[in-house]
């Protein structure tokens, strides 16, 4: 037996680690869903209704880029079947570019203030 092949333990431990993976994002994406409704009623007083500025859009596009990730994430990610490797990888680069978005428009904001 190589050192590529699995064994039957190693399988099913990399099953488990991925559902529990899985359950981890559908929880951040229902926390992400929460904070969007409670905090709503007070962001669309004091941002929707404000006037349109570049800062204002930076921030709706931070605020909101997290939910695209997480639709864009669980329906393939964590619960798509039978995926070639290209759709695989170009998943994968799909959501690191979106997290790089993030993080250069959170980077952004901090400086800005």
């Amino acid at each position: 037996m190589g050192s590529e092949q699995l064994t039957s333990e190693m399988m099913i431990s990399k099953l488990q680690n991925k559902l529990v993976v899985s359950y981890l994002d559908v929880a951040s994406g229902f926390l992400l869903l929460y904070d969007v409704l409670l905090s709503f009623g007070l962001e669309f007083e004091h941002i929707w209704k404000s006037k349109w500025s570049f800062f204002k859009i930076l921030y709706l596009i931070q605020r909101y880029l997290p939910g695209v990730d997480t639709v864009i994430a669980l329906p393939y990610h964590d619960f798509g079947t039978n995926f070639t490797l290209e759709v695989c990888q170009s998943g994968a680069q799909i959501g690191a570019s979106i997290m790089l978005c993030g993080i250069i428009l959170s980077e952004g904001i901090a400086s800005a203030r």
